[in-house]
C-alpha cells in the first residue's frame, strides 16, 4: 500500500542562515502560493525554507503545477487528506469518484497520460511526510495536516500506526474540543495543522490550525516567530 511508502517523520535542523515559513492549505492555487510568499518576505536565495500543512491539491487551477512545487529543495510538506486520497488511486482506482465531489476532477485528464500521473505520484511519495519537526531559534514546531497526538514522542521515536496516521491526516477532535478541555501537546513546543476551513487562524494551547483559503480566499503563511506570538495571547 502506498502508506507503507510514505515517510513518517522528517526532522529538519536550525536554519541558521534564513526564515521559515509555515503556509495553510494550498488546493491547487499555486500563483496565489506564489504571490502570498512574496508578499510575506520569502526569499529562496537568503535560504528560507517552506512547510506545507498539507492539502496540495483540489479545488484550484493548478494541482499538478503544486505537486510539482515540491521538487524545490526549499519546500515540503505533511500529507493532507486530499493528497492522500490521490495516492490512493494506486490501489482503488474507482475512488476517483469520490476525488471528483471534492474538486479533483483534474485528475480526468490524465487517464490517457498515466505516466504523468505516475510522476506527480512519484514526486508526492519523495517528499512528503505524515508529519514534520523543525527546530527554529524560539524553540520546535511540529507539522502534520490535521492534529496530532497528546505526545509529539509517539511520532518522533516510532513508525506510526495506521490510527496514528488517520488522527494526522483526518481527525479534527482536537480541533473540536471546548479551550477548557483542551491539553497541550507533550514534548513539542508548537505544532501547526490545517483542515479545518476556518475564518481565522485559530490557537488551542500548543495546536494552531491555519487553514483560512476557503473561507477567506486567502491563504495563510506564517514566520515561526508570528507563530510562537500565537501562544503569548489568546486566539482561541
Amino acid at each position: 500500500m502506498f502508506s507503507q511508502r510514505i515517510k513518517p517523520h522528517q526532522h529538519f535542523s536550525i536554519n541558521k542562515i534564513g526564515t521559515d515559513f509555515f503556509v495553510g492549505d494550498i488546493h491547487g492555487h499555486y500563483q496565489l502560493l506564489l504571490d502570498s510568499l512574496s508578499r510575506a518576505g520569502f526569499n529562496e536565495h537568503n535560504g528560507d525554507r517552506v512547510f506545507l500543512v498539507g492539502d496540495i491539491i483540489n479545488r484550484g487551477p493548478n494541482s499538478a503545477e503544486c505537486i510539482e512545487l515540491l521538487l524545490k529543495k526549499y519546500i515540503h510538506s505533511a500529507l493532507g487528506n486530499h493528497d492522500e486520497m490521490m495516492l490512493c488511486l494506486l490501489d482503488d482506482p474507482s475512488i476517483i469518484n469520490q476525488l471528483k465531489k471534492v474538486g479533483g476532477e483534474w485528475l480526468l485528464d490524465y487517464d490517457a497520460e498515466p505516466r504523468k500521473l505516475e510522476f506527480l505520484v512519484a514526486v508526492l511519495l519523495s517528499k512528503i511526510n505524515f508529519a514534520m519537526t523543525v527546530e527554529t531559534r524560539l524553540g520546535t514546531i511540529g507539522v502534520t495536516h490535521a492534529e496530532a497526538p497528546d505526545d509529539w514522542q509517539q511520532i518522533r521515536n516510532k513508525s506510526l500506526t495506521d490510527k496514528e496516521k488517520s488522527l494526522c491526516v483526518w481527525s479534527l477532535e482536537k480541533y473540536h474540543r471546548p479551550l477548557e478541555l483542551s491539553e497541550s501537546v507533550q514534548n513539542i513546543d508548537i505544532v501547526v495543522h490545517g483542515h479545518t476551513n476556518s475564518e481565522k487562524v485559530i490557537c488551542k494551547k500548543n495546536q494552531i490550525w491555519i487553514d483560512t483559503l476557503r473561507e477567506t480566499k486567502k491563504l495563510t503563511v506564517l514566520t515561526a516567530e508570528q507563530l510562537f506570538s500565537f501562544l503569548e495571547t489568546d486566539h482561541a
